[in-house]
């Protein structure tokens, strides 16, 4: 088999890896999309609120943290027949609790450990300022209830052990995305700077 033949089916497998969860997660009214910082969750979320038809709501809605207004938002939505998908990262150490809530699915971002780290050397906050990736460590860490470590692998370590005994429970490859046609590749971003947003679902 030629190198270009192999790669161009492995595109194809990788790909599948996306468009086969959607068939199941569309039988849930909320799906909460979390995993490590830099994982891909806001990218996962609008594309998944894209072609499944639901309301985006991004972790922004509901003060990033924000566990109860997160629990809240979840029950009127659920009162007013609402399908969503929530963008959630900084709630991670919460997924426990919020597998337990009915009909909740819960998707967890998987990406290369050295993507993660790299993919914070050009990330920006408000006004352009270049967001701190240790800073953000030791924040994570601290919800997680450890001192030292990489958070990402935490989170990862934590999550294998969880999802045997939760319901509802999905991984989704960051690179099985890459040829969504909402993809932009990480060196149009990278020329961007600190006007890149990939936040186009509202």
């Amino acid at each position: 088999m030629s190198e270009s033949v192999a790669s161009e089916r492995e595109e194809l497998m990788t790909a599948s890896r996306y468009e086969a969860l959607l068939r199941p997660l569309s039988a849930f009214p909320t799906i909460i999309v979390t995993g490590p910082h830099r994982s891909g969750t806001t990218f996962a979320t609008e594309a998944l609120g894209h072609d499944l038809g639901y309301m985006v709501v991004r972790e922004e809605h509901f003060g990033f943290k924000g566990f109860r207004k997160l629990l809240w938002i979840i029950f009127w939505t659920r009162v007013a027949r609402l399908r969503i998908v929530v963008q959630a990262p900084a709630v991670f150490h919460r997924v426990p609790i919020i597998a337990r809530i009915p009909a909740t699915a819960i998707v967890v971002m998987r990406r290369p450990l050295n993507e993660i780290a790299r993919s914070w050397t050009h990330t920006y906050g408000e006004g352009g300022k270049l967001l701190d990736a240790d800073e953000n460590n030791a924040r994570e860490l601290n919800d997680l209830g450890y001192a030292s470590g990489n958070a990402a692998e935490i989170k990862y370590d934590l999550w294998e052990r969880w999802k045997v005994r939760l319901p509802n429970t999905y991984d989704l490859e960051y690179h099985s995305l890459r040829n969504h046609s909402m993809y932009v590749s990480d060196e149009a971003r990278r020329e961007r700077g600190a006007s890149w947003t990939n936040r186009r679902t509202h």
